[in-house]
């Protein structure tokens, strides 16, 4: 059973006997990787973790640390979509962070066929377009913002969206020399700014780079 707690502690496992111990890793991802190793090592985990191994390969997995709750409620949605959806670009690291800024978890499932989106009142339904997680996060995020409670997210949490959006384009290269935002990055300061500056369209595809952001 997984728990949490408001209070600054580490994060601990209890085991059948009562035994306590506490777990040193950060992340909540990290935390449960290491717990289910700690669990399957022991001699009745070990037999657990054997009779399970079908149900642990079908479980939804979560795609990021985000464990943001809404404020009052303490209550989040949970977007889970088809493993074929997820390439681990960058991308859609950025737009993973920005759902979980109108607390909107996102996890991917090997069973299932199309996106579904569970609301906080438990109830769910189904997202028949798109056929790539950027594809279908767009649209889940288009349906939040429309919803009632959902509208206030999105207006409240506009800052923490657009900060997670403004990223360097890792692909896009400046006709000068096929120059990229990892080599602007590497630039002094003044010859950044400078570049920033005078270089309009360079500078649109690395926001973050020139600090254009907010």
């Amino acid at each position: 059973v997984v728990s949490g707690s408001s209070e600054s502690k580490p994060p601990t496992m209890t085991t059948y006997d009562g035994y306590t111990y506490n777990i040193d890793e950060n992340s909540s991802i990290d935390i449960m990787k290491k717990a289910m190793k700690d669990v399957c090592k022991m001699s009745m985990g070990s037999q657990d973790c054997k009779k399970q191994e079908e149900c642990v390969r079908l479980a939804p997995s979560p795609l990021s640390d985000c464990n943001s709750d809404r404020p009052g409620s303490q209550a989040h949605r949970t977007l889970t979509v088809p493993e074929n959806f997820v390439k681990g670009t960058e991308r859609e690291m950025s737009w993973i962070d920005t759902m979980c800024c109108i607390y909107t978890h996102i996890e991917s499932s090997p069973t299932l066929t199309h996106p579904k989106l569970t609301l906080y009142d438990g109830s769910s339904y189904n997202i028949l377009q798109g056929s790539t997680l950027t594809d279908v996060v767009k649209i889940a995020k288009r349906h939040i913002c429309n919803m009632k409670m959902g509208s206030d997210d999105c207006a409240n949490q506009a800052t923490c969206m657009d900060d997670t959006l403004c990223t360097d384009d890792t692909v896009y290269k400046h006709p000068w020399n096929g120059k990229k935002c990892r080599w602007l990055s590497k630039r002094r300061r003044k010859r950044k700014e400078k570049i920033c500056a005078k270089k309009p369209q360079f500078a649109m595809a690395c926001k973050r780079t020139c600090k254009l952001c907010g």
